[in-house]
């Protein structure tokens, strides 16, 4: 049923080594394309990136084959490719063109490359595996085989199954001339193995007269686009219609048919098999896209930081959690209404009109500090990222604000400053101790020495040496109760890495106390 495509040896169509020309502006996707096609004997590989690019080379010399990327940046590869078909320049219009595309992927972009003549469409990255052998058919060094898909030379793919030859050659000649690539088998049964690598657009079966019938469920379910199916009956008996319908089965013919209603049903199956299918991927779109969404609203909901977007004029848009935590403010009570009204502080000028005209200069900014009101009245300190949002079209939709309080901070910040100051006055304590405490020591000592030396001294000398000594003692005594700040008991409040004395424990505290 199914022949291995055969390979034509020594074939040169255009004579000499062949020129592929890749276009596309995607380094990477430029890089992939050129490992695939590393594999392909006796070619010579040119890239450019954009449509300009690759007339320019045209005009000079035509390649062999075109591989172009839909998206360019200066105009898409459906566009670059109706104008090569014109043909821009001569010969251009017998060049096949391969058009590529990770972005475009559904049965629509498949229909423009058809309309534009292209000789190939690939969905990246799947397709990216039969790139050279896509190349290979393009150059003739190839025949095509019953599955090569992605050449849209044609209508779509096409499987009959029907015992009767006669009938299957008038459907098989019928749906060719009007476009289609057709594969043949006796019964639907023969088909079915096949869809596991390759599933066409519409089947045509033909319709046991008598006995039940019943459809591969298991099979169609796990093809990704299921083709459109066509029964084809001896007669119209409405309770074998309606059994057909109830299975599953999308239309019907009655023999004896004319071949152009054959054609028809056909493209009407090509229809419904297109709108099934873009309605499935649109499906697909869809669903990925809501759970971006609804991740994307966790994350904004849930988080710690007060996320808010206002509309171009400050009203409040968008109010998540933190923010409610922050502010005090529910989210019912604020969205819709001036974000100017409810958290600038008394005397705060600038306004939400204000930040928009400063963010469409710069389009973003930050404030490590800006004062803030609470719904309690109370006025603190945030940090504020303001982000601008716009459309496509650069129209201005508003802007997005994240705010964090940094009151702790602050509070963490004057502490680590006293702690700081306190650290500075023990080391001025260590030191004067140091430096006072030996000379007290020399005074006392000959004081004491000058006291028992004068035995004779007379009352009035002798009171001066006791209040000498008695100051040295009190001298003395204020360093000792210094220095004793320098031993501290140390308490760790593990506030981020932040060390404070508890002096109401230190050795100082006890000694006051006596």
């Amino acid at each position: 049923m199914n022949r291995s495509p055969a390979r034509i040896p020594n074939f040169e169509a255009f004579g000499g080594t062949p020129t592929i020309l890749v276009v596309s502006p995607d380094s990477e996707l430029t890089r992939a394309l050129k490992a695939e096609l590393e594999n392909t004997d006796a070619v010579t590989i040119t890239c450019v990136q954009g449509g300009h690019e690759a007339i320019a080379l045209l005009r000079d010399q035509l390649p062999a084959v075109v591989i172009c990327d839909v998206t360019l940046p200066d105009m898409d590869g459906f566009r670059l490719c109706k104008l090569m078909k014109l043909p821009l320049i001569s010969g251009s219009d017998q060049v096949p063109i391969v058009l590529v595309s990770g972005l475009y992927r559904d049965v629509l972009a498949e229909h423009v490359a058809r309309k534009a003549k292209a000789f190939a469409f690939l969905k990246l990255p799947t397709d990216l595996a039969i790139v050279g052998r896509t190349v290979e058919l393009a150059l003739h060094r190839l025949l095509p085989g019953v599955h090569e898909r992605q050449l849209v030379n044609h209508k779509g793919w096409l499987q009959v199954a029907c015992v009767d030859d006669t009938l299957a050659h008038t459907i098989t000649t019928a749906v060719e001339v009007d476009g289609w690539k057709v594969e043949r088998a006796k019964t639907l049964a023969e088909l079915v193995p096949g869809w596991t690598n390759f599933a066409p657009q519409v089947v045509l079966f033909g319709l046991p007269a008598r006995g039940n019938f019943k459809l591969p469920d298991l099979q169609l379910q796990q093809l990704e686009e299921p083709p459109t199916l066509i029964a084809i009956m001896q007669r119209a008996e409405p309770d074998r219609v309606l059994e057909l319908i109830e299975l599953g089965v999308d239309d019907f013919l009655v023999l004896p048919c004319d071949p152009a209603r054959y054609v028809e049903c056909v493209r009407d199956a090509r229809l419904k098999y297109n709108f099934r299918s873009m309605h499935s991927q649109f499906e697909a779109q869809i669903d990925k896209l809501t759970a971006v969404s609804e991740y994307l609203d966790m994350v904004i909901t849930n988080s710690h930081e007060a996320i808010f977007t206002c509309d171009p004029v400050g009203n409040v848009r968008l109010w998540n959690k933190g923010a409610e935590r922050v502010y005090g403010y529910a989210a019912e009570e604020i969205v819709g209404k001036s974000v100017d009204d409810h958290l600038d502080p008394p005397g705060f000028t600038r306004k939400a009109q204000n930040v928009v005209r400063l963010l469409q200069q710069r389009g973003s900014m930050t404030e490590p500090e800006v004062e803030r009101r609470r719904k309690s009245g109370e006025v603190f300190t945030v940090s504020a990222t303001y982000t601008l949002l716009s459309s496509p079209r650069e129209e201005v939709l508003g802007f997005s604000v994240i705010e964090r309080d940094v009151t702790p901070i602050k509070a963490l910040e004057n502490e680590r400053i006293k702690s700081a100051r306190l650290r500075a006055i023990t080391q001025t304590a260590v030191t004067a101790n140091d430096h006072i405490n030996t000379p007290l020591g020399i005074i006392l000592g000959y004081a004491q020495f000058l006291e028992m030396k004068l035995a004779t001294i007379d009352q009035q000398d002798r009171a001066a040496l006791d209040i000498i000594q008695q100051q040295v003692h009190k001298i003395k005594g204020i360093m000792n109760k210094l220095k004793l700040i320098s031993d501290p008991i140390v308490k760790n409040y593990s506030i981020e890495g932040v060390t404070m004395l508890d002096l109401s424990k230190s050795q100082l505290s006890n000694e006051a106390a006596n």
